[in-house]
């Protein structure tokens, strides 16, 4: 098995359509160990990356940062100044979880979980716009005995600081990296955890994370339902979601005046996940509390799952999800469909079909005026869809190999990440090579 993280930049000004995006030739860069591999050569198992984690981010002007963690465990960082032109490849120390974020001047914050199992810290290095990476600074939660760190998310602030959530194994904490990248003091947000599409960062700073508690909670006790959320000049502020029993929250997203959450309604849940009724809550400003679920239409509704939710960038709610056409052990693959609601909506209009084949894993985020999706499709291949004035249509792709199995974890094994008419891809493959394109049209 390979690795390949590869990092797409989208160069799209207020796209008009999506027919008229075109991807230049992707570039590659190797990413695997390969003194490992030639001492092993029939043991690729062990010199090939399998939590690789791939992360992004960009802004307005389009320049972009991506970062992984390599075959030997090493958290690596890539940047592009101007949009698609990635400079070389940069090692920082052994880690995992990498996570990225770049001020509009074009400086750039990495932020990594590293440290031992008894001592484990949380690591930042910045860069200023066309410079190099410092020295990184070091951030120790406190309070021992909750030594466990286990993930962090960092959105970049309007000021040119960082907002950054530590999940660890007691409270989730909340603090700020200065430009400087001197971490300040820290303060509880609440007790949870961060997953994979329920913590989202917005180009404008707003950081949004689900699920949260005031209180510990035992592995017995029901989830807490409670959304965290940060946002420049006002702070970390949380909103509880009223939801019906047995239905949970999966995935999140906030500016500064908004929320949408996307939620599912269980039916089932096994092999291939939970599985029901997907919807969506809303709120109309940040003082508003989030209203009733908008459920969405499936076919049955034990086929349900994915719900995915972004605002666009005409303000409206937009719910991606899937809806399988039969009951297959251990899979989540299934048509994908999409909703467009205004803002104030109180139901959910007619569904589109988005991708009839057997897609994988959607993202979605806010592009120019409206929306980008990207998914998995058959034999390891991009698609993506692109939803302008709350319609999809298919766009192009990057040529060349899409996202696998390798290097899937529980963070995925790819990520989205926008800023108004941009947008930066990053997924791993079965190549062994980091691989750049751009969309020139």
């Amino acid at each position: 098995m390979r690795s390949l993280v590869a990092a797409v930049v989208l160069a799209l000004v207020a796209p008009a359509s999506a027919s008229a995006l075109k991807w230049s030739t992707p570039r590659g860069v190797s990413a695997i160990d390969r003194v490992c591999a030639a001492k092993h050569p029939t043991d690729e198992r062990r010199c090939y990356a399998f939590e690789t984690a791939p992360r992004a981010a960009v802004n307005a002007r389009g320049a972009a940062v991506v970062a992984w963690t390599d075959a030997r465990g090493t958290v690596t960082v890539m940047s592009a100044d101007r949009p698609g032109h990635f400079g070389p490849v940069q090692p920082f120390g052994r880690g995992y979880g990498p996570q990225t974020a770049i001020a509009a001047d074009g400086a750039e914050m990495l932020a990594w979980v590293a440290g031992t199992d008894t001592q484990p810290v949380i690591r930042f290095a910045r860069r200023p716009a066309h410079g190099r990476f410092g020295t990184p600074r070091t951030f120790t939660i406190p309070n021992p005995p909750h030594r466990g760190i286990y993930d962090v998310r960092i959105a970049q602030q309007p000021d040119g600081s960082v907002v950054a959530a530590v999940e660890t194994s007691g409270p989730v904490w909340g603090l700020k990296i200065a430009r400087s990248g001197t971490p300040g003091k820290a303060t509880v947000i609440g007790y949870g955890g961060l997953d994979r599409d329920s913590v989202r960062a917005a180009a404008d700073g707003t950081l949004a994370l689900c699920c949260v508690s005031s209180t510990p909670f035992s592995r017995y006790s029901a989830l807490p339902q409670s959304i965290a959320v940060f946002r420049a000049g006002v702070g970390w502020t949380t909103l509880p979601v009223a939801l019906p029993q047995f239905t949970s929250i999966e995935t999140v997203a906030a500016t500064q005046r908004r929320i949408v959450v996307g939620v599912i309604a269980h039916y089932t849940s096994g092999d291939a996940g939970v599985l029901g009724v997907p919807g969506l809550v809303s709120t109309t400003s940040p003082t508003n509390t989030l209203g009733p679920v908008l459920s969405a239409f499936v076919d049955r509704p034990s086929r349900g799952l994915q719900p995915v939710v972004a605002i666009d960038g005409s303000g409206r709610n937009v719910l991606l999800y899937q809806d399988k056409t039969h009951s297959e052990a251990f899979m989540r693959t299934a048509p994908i469909w999409a909703t467009v609601a205004p803002a104030n909506a109180t139901a959910l209009p007619a569904r589109e079909l988005v991708y009839a084949g057997e897609g994988f894993e959607p993202l979605l985020r806010p592009l120019g005026k409206g929306t980008i999706a990207a998914w998995a499709g058959p034999h390891d291949r991009w698609h993506a869809g692109l939803e302008l004035n709350g319609r999809f249509k298919s766009a192009p792709v990057p040529s060349g190999p899409g996202p696998s199995n390798v290097g899937r974890d529980f963070n995925y094994n790819h990520d989205m990440a926008t800023a108004g008419g941009y947008a930066v891809l990053v997924w791993t493959t079965a190549d062994s090579r980091v691989a750049v394109s751009e969309i020139v049209g």
